[in-house]
């Protein structure tokens, strides 16, 4: 077990990266890259994918599923065009 200390340790590591992230996202609303989302809610959102990705048992866990996710975050899932 981690005890209290090695939870309090990756509550703030798992802050870190979250606002890491955001700060990422704010640039890139900034510079036209993205389109305007709340970044702290949008850091969330990615992290808590990449971490039920990585972590789930019957989800596959290598290249393709990571490149899967990564279209998925970057494009959504609009309909296809017609004819495609």
């Amino acid at each position: 077990a981690l005890g209290e200390r090695g939870r309090a340790m990756l509550r703030r590591r798992g802050q870190q990266i979250r606002e890491e992230f955001a700060r990422v996202l704010r640039r890139g609303v900034a510079a036209d890259e993205f389109r305007a989302v709340d970044p702290d809610l949008a850091s969330r959102a990615i992290l808590g994918a990449v971490r039920m990705t990585a972590t789930a048992d019957d989800a596959p866990n290598d290249e393709r599923a990571a490149r899967s996710l990564t279209d998925l975050l970057m494009h959504g899932m609009p309909p296809q065009a017609s004819g495609d």
